[in-house]
């Protein structure tokens, strides 16, 4: 768990060094602070041991499996899938976007650091690339980033926060007005884990923007006593065609998310209130926030909504540096002591989370031995085999 404070005071120790010298010139501050903790971020997920993130092992199967694979024989299973854009491999059917990228990593270097390298490398650039552009306080979107646990969490859901990486420059064309390039990451976002198609949702609100908020209200409203009535709807669904997800109708799960979203989304819009003005580059990212806080409202239901969520979760990084350095109720100051409250309230949230909700398995920090030898140990035998009987399978099936 400490290695987690030591990234934090990396990244102090950065911004104080960038920012209070005058080792770079005043705009460009802000570039070489986001390079550095680009570095530290991808050094630190590349260099962790296998047994931080409870999925590594599965990810590492698909991995290996996929290096038996030819190109000819993923686009042939491809169209052999079920499953749209999906390419069966190991264990299930996956991304053709996913699994073209792991099969790229592995013509290039096979090792697990390389796995680990190169995913995190996908992930951490769209990220830290939309903070820059768009927060107006980095290095609390970069605090915000690692202490909400999105960081730590992308040790564990890979492809998922693949995908959201290519939904956040979807996000960023649509703030530029781009909605050609928006589209075309949004169906990118897809090919890595399908739950992204909840991308195209930004589309519109985007291009809906200003109706949207004229009737925000009420749409919230009913968003939120629907969440209370939903339960045998989604009860309905899941049994009637989706059977294999039915042990996740579960009650009560996600409530300490739920709540601390709640306070943070109240604190935000007392901020917004007092101001009285209407600031439609913070609004968007913050309705975007705001309906990943009545979406969590709905996982305690079906918990498996999370995984949307997140797609809307995530702009929290952007909603409280923008709303706290656009809006001008407080003197600087009252700014700095504001600011030093949310890190205190997201650092105590993300000790928590270390502590008593350690799911993915990533409080134990440990760095892998022989990092630049580390390869995937699996039976590579059995691993062809598999491969050979998989393609015979849906080659049966398609005949």
């Amino acid at each position: 768990m400490y290695i987690y404070f030591l990234i934090l005071i990396l990244i102090f120790g950065s911004y104080l060094l960038i920012d209070k010298t005058n080792i770079f010139r005043f705009d460009k501050r802000n570039l070489a602070f986001i390079i550095v903790v680009g570095i530290i971020l991808i050094l630190f997920s590349s260099i962790r041991a296998d047994s931080v993130g409870i999925d590594l092992s599965l990810y590492y199967k698909i991995f290996d499996y996929t290096k038996d694979y030819t190109f000819s024989d993923i686009f042939f299973n491809l169209f052999q899938s079920k499953k749209f854009l999906s390419v069966p491999v190991y264990n299930g059917e996956y991304e053709i976007g996913y699994i073209l990228f792991t099969k790229l990593i592995s013509i290039i270097n096979d090792s697990s650091f390389s796995y680990k390298f190169f995913t995190s490398l996908f992930i951490n650039i769209p990220i830290l690339f939309f903070i820059y552009k768009h927060s107006k306080k980095i290095y609390l979107s970069v605090l915000i980033y690692i202490l909400f646990g999105f960081y730590t969490q992308s040790y564990v859901v890979i492809r998922q926060y693949m995908a959201l990486s290519m939904t956040l420059l979807t996000v960023h064309f649509l703030i530029e007005n781009n909605y050609k390039k928006a589209i075309v990451f949004s169906l990118i976002s897809c090919t890595f884990h399908n739950t992204a198609v909840i991308s195209l949702i930004f589309i519109l609100l985007k291009y809906f923007l200003k109706s949207f908020l004229r009737y925000s209200k009420y749409i919230f409203i009913v968003l939120v006593l629907f969440s209370f009535f939903c339960k045998p709807l989604i009860e309905f669904l899941i049994i009637n065609f989706y059977p294999f997800y039915d042990d996740l109708i579960i009650s009560g799960e996600g409530v300490k998310l739920f709540l601390f979203l709640l306070l943070i989304t109240i604190s935000l819009i007392i901020i917004m209130k007092r101001e009285g003005k209407t600031k439609e580059d913070v609004e968007f990212c913050f309705i975007l926030f705001l309906l990943g806080t009545v979406l969590q409202l709905y996982t305690l239901n079906f918990s498996l909504l999370n995984r949307l969520a997140l797609y809307f979760q995530f702009y929290i990084v952007i909603a409280i540096p923008n709303i706290l350095e656009s809006y001008s109720i407080y003197q600087l100051l009252e700014k700095r002591v504001v600011t030093l409250c949310y890190v205190l309230v997201f650092a105590c949230f993300f000790i928590f989370n270390l502590i008593v909700n350690d799911s993915g398995n990533v409080r134990d920090y440990k760095i892998a031995d022989n990092i630049l030898k580390a390869t995937v140990q699996l039976d590579r035998k059995e691993s062809v085999y598999e491969n050979i009987k998989t393609i015979k399978l849906y080659t049966r099936k398609s005949e």
